[in-house]
């Protein structure tokens, strides 16, 4: 028997070839849309004197977010520095990634103030994915982003393979729409939301008011602005525009959703994140009776309310056939869903078999014909026969394991060829050693070399990844991995 690390690096030369051997056929590549969570990222690697000194100036302070932090209080929302501080530290103690929404513009002040950013970038779930996906040769991406300005769009990457829909107005005062580039499209100047990602690297220590939290692996924690966006109401063009390109023959295969998680529970006017989220529902239902082949993915993220996650469930995911999630999200989903047990059995071990029926019991439960977890070492993806066949599932994973170590080496993708520079990346350990458990677990041992099995009527798909020891950048790889793998795997 071959050496089942020879065994997975040869799958992966034999995917990168099979991969890049399709592409030359415009006609069997994904043109995707991508909504509805597109904004401005403020990159900041965590300078710990940088926090420290704030702690130390404001005892107060340091008293109250040690007591939280020791008691794991992590607010749902950040209505104060506290709140901010608070979800940072937790973030860096226990290595998890986590998000946040900020709705203090005092908070949104005092961090532009005493923290800063290193530097900008296209942001949010949608331009984390089409900046990544734009230079991997897709001929066309549909991005919706709300409101173009100048200083977005010129953030977003400048391929002609990037579009948004534009309305243009006729003498009769009608509007007819088309597609252009967002560098041809923007109307208006100024940074309207800031998403604040701060990472940090495996082993920094933040010690200051009692205070002394050390990161057990690199990872990020974000801290969002965002009020234009915060009910996601769609802007009114892109829903004609978008209904009257596919009606004219327009081809769109696949729509990713993303971005509930900048949705409140409540809002000052009396709504609730439902009357949000019901109009948003309706309107996706109405593409998919357009475009009734539209393969539809909804990527969870970290939400922070449970109201939020429970409308989430009972209106966007009974229109999706596919859902995206990591650890973290699939426990406190489980905790949604009432599964208290598996709950508590993921986060007490994070082992395979934990992880496997945590997301089986989600799929199960929600319907679902696909749903995808990564992991640190690992991607988990069950389907369902009918949806898709496990090979073509194997070959999108595989693909993305490759595209987000050749990212993590760099810090970008720049072009298609790129994409090569992961295969030097070796299979994660970990990632092998957790194959090992779950095919043990399964009474499958094909799964160790194949990475597919069958069990509880789901097709298994389970791939090791490759680990970069020391990331130039992490934040948006979790977003890489699901749109690349949803749209080249299905």
């Amino acid at each position: 028997m071959k050496d089942v690390i020879q065994v997975w690096e040869e799958t992966y030369s034999a995917t990168y070839r099979r991969m890049m051997e399709r592409y030359p056929d415009a006609a069997s590549m994904p043109r995707p849309i991508l909504g509805f969570h597109t904004t401005i990222d403020g990159l900041k690697r965590i300078v710990p004197e940088q926090v420290e000194a704030v702690l130390d100036a404001d005892p107060e302070l340091a008293r109250e977010v040690k007591a939280r932090v020791e008691a794991g209080d992590v607010p749902d929302e950040i209505l104060s520095v506290a709140d901010l501080l608070v979800g940072m530290l937790v973030s860096v103690s226990k290595g998890k990634a986590l998000q946040r929404m900020i709705r203090n513009s005092a908070v949104h002040e005092w961090c532009l103030a005493a923290l800063g950013y290193d530097r900008l970038r296209a942001g949010g779930t949608c331009g984390n994915m089409v900046s990544m996906l734009a230079p991997l040769g897709f001929e066309q991406i549909l991005l919706y982003v709300n409101p173009l300005t100048r200083e977005q769009a010129e953030l977003l990457p400048p391929h002609e393979n990037v579009k948004v829909i534009v309305a243009e107005e006729g003498a009769d005062g009608a509007a007819s729409y088309r597609l252009t580039t967002p560098a041809k499209a923007w109307r208006e100047e100024g940074v309207k939301a800031v998403h604040w990602i701060f990472e940090y690297p495996e082993g920094m220590r933040i010690c200051a008011g009692g205070i002394d939290v050390r990161a057990p692996r690199a990872n990020r924690y974000i801290a969002a602005y965002n009020p234009v966006n915060n009910q996601l109401v769609i802007n009114r063009h892109f829903k004609a525009g978008l209904l009257e390109l596919i009606e004219s023959g327009e081809r769109f295969t696949h729509f990713i959703i993303a971005g509930f998680h900048i949705l409140s529970e409540r809002y000052p006017d009396g709504s609730c994140c439902r009357d949000c989220l019901r109009p948003l529902a309706e309107f996706v239902s109405k593409v998919k009776e357009k475009a009734p082949g539209l393969k539809l993915h909804c990527e969870l993220a970290s939400i922070g309310g449970k109201a939020v996650r429970c409308g989430v469930m009972e209106l966007a995911l009974p229109i999706s056939h596919s859902l995206g999630l990591n650890e973290v999200e699939l426990a406190t989903l489980l905790g949604d869903l009432e599964e208290h047990e598996l709950r508590a059995e993921l986060e007490r071990t994070e082992a395979p078999p934990a992880v496997f029926e945590g997301v089986a019991a989600a799929g199960e439960r929600l319907g679902l014909a696909r749903i995808h977890l990564h992991n640190l070492g690992y991607y988990l993806c069950l389907t369902r026969s009918e949806f898709v066949d496990a090979q073509t599932t194997r070959d999108g994973l595989v693909f993305a394991a490759c595209a987000a170590a050749a990212r993590t080496v760099s810090g970008s993708l720049v072009s298609l060829e790129d994409v090569e520079r992961g295969l030097d990346v070796p299979v994660s350990e970990r990632g092998l050693k957790a194959c090992r458990e779950l095919a043990d677990y399964l009474g499958y041992a094909e799964l160790v070399e194949t990475g597919m099995a069958q069990a509880r009527g789901w097709n298994v798909t389970f791939v090791p990844t490759k680990v970069v020891e020391k990331p130039v950048l992490t934040v948006g790889l979790g977003d890489l991995i699901s749109s690349s793998s949803f749209l080249l795997g299905t």
